[in-house]
């Protein structure tokens, strides 16, 4: 359920605040979550955000930013030229002009315009993971290791629908594109300018990509449970695990990015995880669900799918 408050009701409430007489200030983050996206990457959304604030009345605003904001600080820089100039709000133009000055002076003026394609790809990615159609079918974008989130018990029983793969597909290939265009910031002189900035770029967004395939490398799988295709479901799990080993080796190649990636959520845990899953994978193709996979079940009241239809026969 998506549950985010409407545009409408955020400027009701400081239109009634500013009526009354209360001084309001606005809020941006500008590196949101970066345990899952490093670096976060959505100039648009902060040059929108600003722009909602200042149409509702708000004057004055604040920008924060969730631990390392040494790290490429592109949405700070963007923040703070988009709101010295109020004429500025809300022209994607002008957020494209912002994030090119910073892009320029990191990684050089010929890698310009792969910096570029990366932010503008970077931010499609983002704007898809937090969407509503991602959100509504699998909750936060990020990873975690326990088995009812790495694969979720109401696709095992119900088809995925067409548009959530539909997202999903979109989210991969920008997240793709956003790589290469990565890749090309460090040879077009990325690496020789400023190779700190680079390997983060270059890693980071390596690792987002490695996540949304491993996003994607689970519908077949969740497809061949559902169908109860055991022999299927082996195949789609050899998959599932290289996706898995792609995404602990990518973030273990950057110490930047490791950190981030095993201080809330675990990765490294992901492995063994999945070895627990594939073990059980013939019950959990016969189950299709999560809960009693691992145990007997200590309450005694377990029952699979097909016990209960034929117990109400």
């Amino acid at each position: 359920m998506d549950t985010r408050r409407s545009g409408d009701e955020h400027r009701a409430r400081i239109k009634a605040w500013l009526d009354a007489g209360i001084s309001v200030h606005g809020w941006v983050e500008c590196q949101e979550n970066p345990t899952y996206l490093l670096p976060a990457c959505y100039p648009q959304r902060i040059a929108e955000a600003l722009r909602v604030e200042r149409e509702a009345g708000v004057r004055d605003a604040w920008a924060t930013a969730t631990v390392n904001t040494f790290v490429l600080p592109l949405n700070l820089h963007v923040f703070a030229a988009m709101a010295e100039d109020e004429g500025d709000l809300g022209d994607p133009e002008a957020a494209t002009t912002a994030t090119g000055d910073f892009l320029e002076a990191a990684f050089g003026q010929q890698a310009l315009p792969h910096a570029l394609d990366w932010a503008r790809e970077m931010e499609q990615v983002w704007d898809r993971l937090y969407g509503t159609v991602a959100l509504a079918a699998f909750g936060l974008p990020l990873h975690t290791v326990f088995p009812a989130s790495l694969l979720p018990v109401r696709f095992m029983n119900e088809a995925v629908p067409e548009e959530v793969a539909d997202d999903l597909t979109a989210t991969q290939v920008a997240a793709e594109r956003a790589v290469a265009a990565a890749e090309a910031v460090g040879e077009a002189g990325g690496w020789k300018h400023h190779p700190l900035d680079t390997n983060v770029l270059v890693i980071s967004t390596k690792l987002v990509a490695s996540r949304v395939r491993f996003r994607s490398d689970k519908l077949p799988l969740l497809a061949a449970i559902r169908s109860g295709d055991l022999a299927a479901a082996v195949r789609a799990f050899r998959n599932w695990e290289a996706s898995a080993d792609d995404l602990v080796r990518t973030a273990a190649s950057s110490p930047n990015t490791q950190y981030l990636n095993t201080h809330w959520t675990k990765l490294e845990l992901l492995p063994e995880r999945l070895a627990s899953l594939r073990d059980h994978l013939a019950t959990l193709v016969h189950m299709k669900q999560v809960r009693g996979l691992f145990d007997d079940d200590p309450l005694g009241n377990y029952q699979p799918p097909i016990a209960k239809q034929e117990a109400k026969r």
